[in-house]
């Protein structure tokens, strides 16, 4: 080697040795860098790619090797030309050349370092700098290969490196779709967090970047509120976008992501894309349509920082009504007294106020709330607002929105509660009395609106000791149900609801025949309203089980069935087979309703526990057809294993609806989408919930039912087993073998009984079954079960014991 080369070589490595101590030293080793390539030019670039594969061996994120990392980066975007045979080449294109070829190593760490040395020189390019279109068809078609990488943090790096070259004005853009479908499918949080950082904005990406708001990983969410806050303007997504987004990000249960959701609200949407004006940003929001998500909203940013607040009562618009109610609320919230006087007036003046704005419903409605924070110790201004309230309801041009409102701060202005049921009952029989109520709609849309929201306070545990006379009540349900709108006809089945869950059990007997009617022939949303009913009405009546006693709310009820009536009887069994057909309907919310209903039901033992119902609870949890019911999936996910643990009749339940699904389902038709179930998951799922007793301490003072939630494992064996037996070719028993694998038998607590009827049926079931399949599970689960040492022939115990030997188990 000559004397020019030596030093180029000594250059070179000098200049990474002095990189890798800080970034303070780049410059200087730059300059060795250039000084190496004046000296000798052709041994200058083969010693640099030496040093350079040294720092592709390295995976760990090492500092040094994080600091070469960027010195190569800095020197090759410093348009340096070296020589390449006997032509200047430029370094860049040399460099990446090298980087492609060598990205397809075995070895992860080169094709990670590779991936990474790309991408950092391809994101500080400088904008204005050209690449021939055979490097850049190479670079794309390279990275693109990487994205499939198995390695997460290489194919994060390749995604790195192909963020410069999307086109987002391209629908059918080959790398925006590599973005898309990462950022959708990929398994690595880290992925699809690079995904959402480097992704363009465009039609197709920004949906997929509000999905990831839900993200299972608290990275990807707070990732994709960070993109919402730089990249996207609040006014290019829909209102409800708006919503939820704000929604879910304010309830997350994560600090982190709640606070970054804040941030976005408040620097991205308030201060850029509003200029800091909250009126603009409350317009963003719809709150006529999303009124209480507008004040969880305005809540939360409200917290963040002391926004303050500007309203001219004279000219309230929805979005200052909106704010002022929020406001007043956040102080309160924070027990800032003063603050709320600042803003509340007195009860004369918000008299004018309301009077001035109340037909306006959406003010008016937010006015009326605001009461809540009033001092009606003046007693002259508590009587003036009276007299409004009073005025209001019984005004037919007033919307019937704004009744709730009313009636709500009616009961707060009273005195006592006896006093403003007292009042309101009145002034519901001067409405059930006069004419108007006879010959139009008005009166009876009104009445009921009140008597609904008087009938809703009494439940809440106020005003209870005044109820509603049934008179009354009928007189205004049978005017509503009567009706030709549908809004009336829903308000009167409210109204009848809510006043059977309050009275007496020979009433709700009355009422019963009228929802079952409702349920059969109305509209949907009336029968939804009717089944809620019911199944409130099932919760709150303390209904014998037939021909048992039960123990209901922790006090013991030995009252025999016998004291119903045969009537009663009837109806309570037409009630439970009607709600029950109602899981089976096609309609999604009547058949979420019904889930939601029984859930309860058999969660608080209201009802009877039945094997038919339980298993069709388990076979729509497990139909791909109910897939996409959120709400019915959720529901059951929760109620299942809450159930098992609540008590031990409950797995006892559970094991007996173990075949009924299991067989359900092998015996499902492939035009059924149950047939789609995978039978396995089903097993393991329903074996998880009878597992539940193992929580429970073994012992040998157990009663019957404790002795029989141990074994229920034991028992499912043995009929699997007998299954097996019974069909040893057919799909059963393969499905059969398979299950005994995910069975937790615990030999050495197992009755001998037990022990000796297991191993006479797997002796069987060995002999009977012809498939390889289920023979080697059937072995699988017999050596994971039993041993030498655990169960021994009798013959051979008898003779061990002649010789003084001892079977262990």
């Amino acid at each position: 080697m000559s004397e020019a080369s030596e030093e180029a070589k000594k250059s070179v490595f000098e200049a990474f040795d002095t990189a890798k101590s800080s970034n303070a030293s780049f410059n200087r080793s730059l300059k060795l860098l250039e000084k190496a390539n004046a000296t000798d030019s052709k041994s200058f670039l083969e010693v640099f790619l030496t040093c350079l594969n040294r720092i592709l061996l390295v995976y760990t994120k090492d500092p040094k090797a994080e600091r070469l990392v960027n010195f190569v980066v800095k020197f090759v975007n410093s348009k340096f030309e070296v020589l390449f045979g006997d032509s200047p080449v430029d370094l860049f294109t040399v460099i990446v050349a090298y980087l492609i070829q060598h990205s397809s190593a075995s070895e992860k760490s080169i094709r990670y370092r590779c991936c990474q040395i790309l991408a950092e020189i391809l994101q500080n390019r400088e904008e204005e700098s050209e690449i021939s279109e055979e490097l850049w068809n190479a670079i794309t078609h390279t990275m693109q290969i990487r994205c499939r990488d198995r390695i997460s943090s290489v194919r994060s790096q390749a995604l790195r490196a192909l963020s410069r070259m999307q086109d987002p004005y391209e629908a059918e853009d080959p790398i925006t779709r590599t973005f898309l479908q990462l950022l959708k499918n990929d398994t690595a949080p880290s992925v699809r967090s690079t995904a959402l950082h480097y992704v363009a904005i465009s039609d197709q990406s920004l949906p997929l970047i509000i999905q990831r708001t839900r993200d299972t990983s608290e990275e990807v969410r707070i990732q994709a509120y960070m993109v919402l806050r730089e990249k996207v303007d609040p006014r290019a997504l829909s209102i409800q976008q708006r919503i939820t987004i704000l929604r879910d990000g304010l309830k997350s249960r994560s600090q982190n992501v709640r606070r970054c959701c804040v941030g976005m609200l408040k620097q991205g949407w308030l201060e850029g894309s509003c200029e800091s004006n909250l009126t603009k940003l409350v317009k963003l929001l719809d709150v006529e349509t999303n009124e209480e998500n507008a004040v969880i909203i305005l809540q939360a940013l409200f917290r963040e920082s002391d926004i303050p607040v500007t309203v001219d009562v004279n000219e309230l618009s929805n979005e200052t009504a909106i704010i002022l109610k929020a406001k007043i609320a956040h102080y309160r919230e924070c027990s800032d007294e003063s603050s709320i006087d600042l803003f509340i007036p007195s009860v004369q003046v918000y008299c004018d106020i309301l009077v001035y704005f109340h037909r306006h419903s959406f003010i008016a409605r937010q006015l009326l709330d605001i009461s809540e924070y009033l001092d009606f110790g003046d007693e002259a201004g508590r009587i003036h607002f009276l007299r409004i309230i009073k005025q209001f309801l019984l005004d037919q041009q007033l919307d019937t929105e704004i009744i709730p409102n009313l009636v709500r701060a009616w009961s707060r202005c009273e005195n006592n509660n006896v006093s403003f049921v007292a009042a309101c009952l009145e002034l519901l029989g001067e409405l059930s009395t006069s004419e108007e109520f006879v010959d139009g709609v008005s009166a009876v849309e009104r009445g009921l609106a009140i008597l609904k929201e008087l009938l809703t306070i009494q439940g809440q545990g106020d005003c209870s000791s005044n109820p509603c006379p049934e008179e009354l009540v009928d007189s205004f349900v049978q005017q509503g149900l009567v009706s030709t709108k549908q809004k009336i006809r829903l308000l009167a089945v409210e109204c009848l609801g809510l006043f059977c869950i309050q009275d007496a059990e020979v009433v709700r007997m009355q009422h019963l025949p009228l929802f079952l009617q409702i349920c059969n022939s109305d509209t949907e949303e009336l029968q939804i309203v009717a089944m809620k009913t019911l199944f409130d009405i099932l919760l709150c009546t303390k209904w014998q089980r037939r021909g048992e006693t039960c123990e209901l709310d922790g006090e013991n009820s030995s009252i025999s069935s016998s004291v119903k009536s045969e009537h009663a009887e009837k109806i309570e069994a037409d009630c439970l087979t009607f709600l029950a057909e109602r899981l089976t309907s096609n309609s999604v919310n009547i058949r979420t309703c019904a889930v939601e209903g029984f859930a309860k039901l058999l969660l608080t033992r209201r009802i009877p526990t039945s094997v038919t119902i339980l298993s069709c609870l388990l076979l729509l949890y497990f139909d791909p057809f109910t897939e996409d019911d959120f709400n019915l999936r959720q529901c059951l996910s929760v109620f299942f294993p809450v159930f098992s643990i609540s008590f031990l009749e409950n797995v006892l339940l559970i094991e007996k609806c173990f075949f009924s699904v299991i067989n359900t389902i092998l015996d499902a038709p492939p035009s059924k989408s149950l047939s789609e179930a995978s039978v396995l998951q089903v097993a393991e799922y329903l074996l998880y919930l009878t597992n539940a007793s193992a929580s429970y301490p073994r012992s040998e003072q157990l009663n019957d039912i404790q002795d029989q939630a141990q074994r229920v494992h034991e028992r499912i064996c043995c009929l699997l087993l007998h299954g097996i037996i019974d069909d040893p070719d057919g799909r059963k028993a393969r499905e059969f073998s398979k299950i005994l694998n995910f069975l937790r038998i615990n030999i050495t607590e197992m009755q001998d009984s037990f022990k000796q009827e297991i191993r006479d049926l797997l002796f069987l079931a060995k002999e009977h079954a012809t498939m390889r399949p289920v023979i080697t599970n059937i072995r699988r689960f017999e050596n994971r079960i039993f041993s030498a040492n655990v169960l021994c022939d009798t013959s051979e115990r008898s003779n061990m014991d002649a010789g003084g030997a001892e079977c262990s188990s």
